[in-house]
């Protein structure tokens, strides 16, 4: 039997990403989120969007947040059967999945 507190938060982490990546990544996410990863976050855990442009400075996480904990995150709940990573080349793919 799991435990009603754990089962509480792996529901609560399955519908907010910045509690997921606290959870289960914190040492890649270790600074504190601003209000501008908030509000991405919050647009990132809206089910009804389904395209999304993201443009932020260099430093600003987009590749962690959405190539690296968004995929994670929908692996672990299996939402899909199956996430293809694409990016400008094969070998640019292949790195950062590593």
């Amino acid at each position: 039997m799991i435990d009603p507190v754990l089962k509480d938060l792996l529901y609560e982490c399955s519908g907010n990403t910045a509690l997921f990546s606290k959870t289960f990544v914190p040492e890649t996410v270790w600074r504190p989120f601003t209000a501008v990863h908030e509000e991405l976050l919050s647009y990132l855990d809206n089910e009804g969007i389904q395209f999304l442009n993201v443009i932020a400075f260099r430093g600003f996480g987009k590749s962690t947040l959405i190539g690296r904990i968004r995929p994670l995150k929908e692996i672990c709940y299996a939402y899909y059967p199956y996430i293809v990573y694409i990016a400008r080349s094969w070998g640019n793919a292949v790195e950062k999945v590593e």
